[in-house]
């Protein structure tokens, strides 16, 4: 089962220039494919944009529970310390996804036929 609007997406330009994948190669046939309800194959395409859907998800609805306690000294700040966790993990996913070998491999955007 293959999408009909697959097709109509631009490739990478980063991956097109370098042969290498940057973090959100794959991210639009992921999202795409999650409207469709494919979400192994969106997990197999781009699996940092489903954690940090995730992510937000949870954020979300952390802080409409607080809000809807209304209680006024709570408010969500990013911490310095959380902020480098998050870019480590996205350089790091970035480092891992170009290594050619198992299980490395399974982090790179699998190939749709045209």
């Amino acid at each position: 089962m293959q999408s009909h609007l697959l097709g109509l997406m631009p490739p990478c330009l980063f991956h097109k220039v370098t042969t290498l994948y940057c973090p959100g190669c794959g991210g639009r046939r992921c999202v795409m494919m999650l409207a469709e309800g494919r979400w192994l194959d969106a997990l197999r395409m781009n699996a940092l944009v489903i954690a940090t859907g995730i992510s937000f998800s949870v954020l979300l609805l952390r802080e409409t529970w607080r809000e809807w306690r209304r209680n006024p000294y709570a408010t969500f700040v990013l911490s310095p310390r959380m902020a480098w966790v998050i870019c480590y993990g996205i350089l790091g996913f970035w480092i891992l996804r170009n290594i050619r070998f198992w299980p490395f491999e399974l982090l790179a955007p699998f190939v749709l036929e045209r």
